[in-house]
């Protein structure tokens, strides 16, 4: 990552406007384009399992939709939020969302006798999402595996890489994987899911009390010193 931050972290917002390393990034492509020319002539005639390898490869890459990972992560977050509101208001009719009885098993086990419901709502939210992030990205990621396989197809790919290695080995394919990755996979696409979770939990911890005028974050904190 691009910058140094010394002890201060946030000074100047640099925590939260780092960079990743494009020089690291454009040396990675050089690699990656030398090797893959130098892959193709070693190939000869079957060159073109190169092209089809990589092809397959860069679809599966421009499959992976930023503005849809965000949006799946949104809707799981006011999925969460939903249910919480669900509980908090004694609604009769049960939630039909498949994190019903996660926001139940948690309100019963951490009951707050905050006045004002929609702290309550904020308070349960900001909890469950921080504490079972891992819930969501297995979830997540299981989605998005089948999503791929519905439009990518691996068993080529795998065969390609076969193929290819026969041929030349694969320590050289396998190292072209890597600079692939290093070059064309800025940030893995569950970190991106991960990270706008975080970011909704973070703008729920930020709720104000309208009774005591404390954010959720400090009631989380006063809940902790009293435990």
């Amino acid at each position: 990552m691009k910058g140094s931050f010394g002890i201060n972290i946030f000074k100047n917002g640099d925590g939260l406007l780092v960079q990743p390393s494009t020089e690291c990034l454009e040396d990675s492509m050089k690699r990656f384009w030398k090797l893959a020319k130098e892959i193709q002539i070693e190939l000869g005639d079957k060159g073109y399992y190169l092209t089809e390898y990589l092809s397959n490869i860069f679809g599966a890459i421009s499959s992976l939709d930023i503005i849809g990972v965000t949006s799946k992560s949104d809707k799981y977050c006011w999925d969460i939020f939903g249910c919480c509101l669900n509980v908090c208001e004694c609604k009769d009719k049960k939630s039909e969302s498949e994190f019903a009885e996660i926001v139940e098993n948690y309100k019963n086990k951490n009951a707050v006798n905050f006045k004002h419901n929609h702290t309550k709502v904020e308070f349960y939210a900001a909890n469950i999402l921080l504490e079972n992030l891992h819930l969501f990205l297995d979830h997540f990621t299981e989605n998005l595996r089948k999503k791929l396989f519905s439009i990518i197809d691996f068993p080529a790919i795998d065969g390609k890489y076969n193929q290819i290695s026969e041929l030349i080995g694969e320590q050289k394919i396998e190292y072209l994987n890597d600079l692939i990755y290093e070059s064309f996979v800025v940030s893995p696409v569950a970190v991106v899911a991960a990270n706008q979770v975080m970011l909704r939990a973070v703008e729920m911890l930020t709720y104000r009390d309208p009774e005591t005028s404390k954010q959720i974050f400090e009631l989380i904190m006063q809940r902790e010193n009293n435990d």
